[in-house]
C-alpha cells in the first residue's frame, strides 16, 4: 500500500454554542476517528449513545469539498442511516467518499435525529456537526503532468467521473502506457483506489483493456496536436467572421421577405411568433447559424447533433462526443449546445458559456429521482423563444451563405492534423472539440467588431414549432 500524501488537522467541535447547535444529553457522539483518511471510499469511526427511552432514527451525512484545490473543486456527499435502541451505545462506521484531488479540503460530518430515515432531512433535525480540515499534496512524480490542464467536453468536466484532478491525470498516464501499479506509486495512492477508478471507466467504456494493456476509447489530443488545431481554428475564424458580417448587412432583407411571404409576423415582441428570435441576432447567430446549421454539418455531416441525447446533466455520458485535450482553455471553446428531438419537434439550449447545473442533494432527494430534479443555476436561466424551424432554416442559410468555402477545406486540414498525430481518430468527437473553438472565437470576434451585441446572460432555449432544422 502506497503511503498517503495527506496532512490532516482536526478542528474538533463538540459544542456549537455560537452556531446554535449543541450536543444534548439525549444523543452523545464520541470522538470521531479517521485513522486512514485518503482518496477513495473510507470510514469515520465513532460511538453514538442513545440515552433516551425512545428508539432513535439517525441520518448521517458526510460532505467533502476541495475549497482550496489547485484548480478543480470537486465535492462529494455520502448518506447513511442507523436505528439505535434506547440505552444503546452504537459503534458507527460512517462511509466517506474522498475524490482524487489535490489542495485543501473541508470534510464535514453532520448527524440528524429524524422521525423516519425515508423522510427528507430538515435543518431543525440537526444535532451534531464536526468539520475536518484536510490537505492533499502533489507527489513529485506527478508535478510535470500538472503543468498543462486536461480539458474535457462541456458539462463532462462537471461530472463526478472527471471533476477531479486525478481522473484527468489518469488520461495522460494511461495514454503513456502506465499500469495501475505504476500509477498508484506515482500518485502515492492505494492501488485499490486507482483500480476502482479504472473499473468505473471500464463500465462506461471509456477505458478498454486488451492483452493486459489499458487504453482510452476516445480521442486524447496532446499539446502539439492541440496547438496545430488552435492555429487552424484561428485561420478559420479570420475567414468565417467576415463572411457572416457581410451576410448580416443584407439579413434585414431576408426577414422582410419572410414577412412578405406570410411565413412570419412583423411583430418582434410576440412570444408566440415563431420568427421572433430571428430579430435577435445574437442567439440566431450562435444557436442557429454557428451550431444548428454550420456545426451540424461540420461535426455530423448534417445528421442531428444531439450531443447529450437523453443524458442527465447530473450524470453525463456522451461517448460519441467524448475527448480529452491537453492545454486548457487556450485550445478549447466555451459554447454550450444541447439539441434534442422530441417527436418531430426541436428543442435546443444554447449558451455562450457552459452553464452551472444544480443537481439534487442526495440527502434530500428520493432515490427514484436521482438524475431528474436538476436545474440550471440562478445566473444561467434561459431566455425562451418559440421558433418556426422552417423560417429558422431560411435565416440560418442567409447568415452563412458562402461559409462552406471556408469550413469544407478546414475540415480536410483538420483531418490531416489528426492523422499526423493520432491516425484513425478523426471522429465527431475531434470535430466537436475543434468546432467549439471556431464557434466560440467567431462569435467573440463578431461582438468585438460590434457586428452583433450580446443579449441578456447569453443563455437561450428554442422550442421548435414544426420539423427539425436540416
Amino acid at each position: 500500500m502506497a503511503r498517503s500524501y495527506v496532512s490532516l488537522s482536526l478542528a474538533l467541535i463538540l459544542c456549537f454554542g455560537s452556531d446554535g447547535y449543541a450536543q444534548g444529553p439525549a444523543l452523545d457522539v464520541g470522538k470521531i476517528e479517521t485513522p486512514s483518511l485518503r482518496w477513495g471510499h473510507q470510514f469515520a469511526q465513532f460511538s453514538l449513545t442513545n440515552s433516551t427511552e425512545d428508539v432513535k432514527h439517525i441520518t448521517m451525512v458526510a460532505h467533502i469539498i476541495f475549497d482550496k484545490g489547485t484548480y478543480l473543486h470537486p465535492e462529494r456527499t455520502t448518506v447513511a442511516h442507523r436505528m439505535i435502541e434506547p440505552g444503546q451505545i452504537a459503534s458507527i462506521a460512517m462511509p466517506l467518499d474522498i475524490p482524487g484531488n489535490f489542495g485543501g479540503a473541508t470534510l464535514t460530518i453532520t448527524l440528524y435525529d429524524v422521525v423516519d430515515t425515508l423522510d427528507a432531512i430538515m435543518p431543525s433535525m440537526k444535532f451534531f456537526q464536526q468539520p475536518f480540515m484536510l490537505r492533499f499534496h502533489i507527489p513529485d512524480p506527478l508535478t510535470p503532468y500538472m503543468q498543462e490542464r486536461v480539458s474535457l467536453p462541456p458539462c463532462v468536466e462537471q461530472n463526478a467521473d472527471f471533476d477531479n484532478e486525478f481522473s484527468r491525470l489518469l488520461v495522460l498516464l494511461i495514454n503513456q502506457g502506465k499500469d495501475v501499479s505504476e500509477i498508484a506509486d506515482m500518485a502515492a495512492a492505494d492501488s485499490s483506489f486507482v483500480q476502482d477508478v479504472v473499473d468505473q471507466f471500464k463500465i462506461k467504456t471509456y477505458v478498454i483493456e486488451s492483452g493486459g494493456k489499458l487504453s482510452f476509447s476516445f480521442p486524447i489530443i496532446l499539446s502539439a496536436e492541440a496547438e496545430a488545431g488552435r492555429l487552424l481554428a484561428n485561420d478559420v475564424v479570420g475567414k468565417l467572421a467576415p463572411v457572416i458580417t457581410n451576410n448580416l448587412t443584407r439579413y434585414s432583407h431576408t426577414l422582410d421577405s419572410l414577412v412578405t411571404a406570410g411565413m412570419m409576423s412583423a411583430d418582434t415582441s410576440s412570444f408566440t411568433n415563431g420568427g421572433a428570435v430571428l430579430y435577435r441576432q445574437y442567439p440566431t447567430v450562435g444557436a442557429l447559424a454557428l451550431w444548428m446549421y454550420l456545426g451540424q454539418r461540420f461535426i455530423e455531416d448534417s445528421l442531428p447533433l444531439e450531443i447529450f441525447r437523453q443524458a442527465s446533466p447530473c450524470n453525463i455520458y456522451t461517448p460519441g462526443y467524448m475527448y480529452a485535450v491537453q492545454g486548457g482553455a487556450l485550445v478549447g471553446g466555451s459554447h454550450y449546445y444541447n439539441q434534442r428531438t422530441l417527436g418531430s419537434k426541436l428543442a435546443l439550449t444554447f449558451g455562450d458559456r457552459v452553464p452551472q447545473v444544480v443537481c439534487p442533494d442526495p440527502a434530500r432527494t428520493p432515490k427514484s429521482r436521482p438524475n431528474r430534479d436538476w436545474q440550471y443555476g440562478p445566473t444561467d436561466s434561459t431566455e425562451m423563444f418559440l421558433i418556426d424551424t422552417a423560417v429558422g432554416n431560411v435565416a440560418a442559410a442567409s447568415m452563412t451563405a458562402g461559409a462552406e468555402a471556408v469550413t469544407a477545406p478546414a475540415r480536410e486540414k483538420l483531418r490531416e492534423i489528426t492523422e499526423k498525430y493520432a491516425a484513425g481518430s478523426f471522429s465527431p468527437a475531434t470535430r466537436y472539440w475543434f468546432w467549439n473553438m471556431v464557434a466560440t472565437r467567431t462569435m467573440a470576434k463578431l461582438v468585438e467588431k460590434k457586428v452583433i451585441t450580446r443579449r441578456g446572460n447569453g443563455m437561450y432555449r428554442l422550442e421548435g414549432t414544426n420539423k427539425v432544422l436540416k
